[in-house]
């Protein structure tokens, strides 16, 4: 029978890993892109001829070198003024920021934990 690590099974009965032996031995391989760094590469692309000319339709006279990226977003204002919702949210999360999330304050709740763990501790 081959290695645990070999069939990639070095869990125990558990599920868990066993202790020492990393769920990916190998790490991600050398030369490897990310999905944002390929992302990035793409943007910096001229974008195709067919959508320069929809954009230009639509914005105007456009750059001749307009990037993948700026025809991307330009799309997202398109779809904005057609009233998409989602585009309008992507929109102005990046251009006012995301507007910040309350969060419950649990500060009372840990003053009653520890008070309590620390009566019992005295018993």
């Amino acid at each position: 029978m081959p290695s645990p690590d070999k069939t990639g099974n070095n869990r125990n009965q558990k599920g868990q890993f066993e202790q020492g032996k990393s769920g990916n031995p190998n790490g991600r391989p050398k030369g490897t892109k990310s999905i944002p760094d390929i992302l990035k590469k793409i943007g910096r692309e001229n974008a195709p001829t067919e959508l320069k000319k929809i954009l230009e339709n639509t914005f105007g006279k456009g750059d001749a070198e307009m990037s993948m990226q700026e025809a991307v977003l330009r799309t997202a204002y398109l779809y904005a003024i057609r009233g998409k919702q989602w585009a309008i949210q992507f929109i102005a999360d990046r251009t006012e920021g995301k507007p910040i999330q309350p969060t419950a304050d649990a500060t009372d709740e840990w003053e009653r934990v520890i008070k309590e763990c620390a009566e019992f501790s005295d018993q």
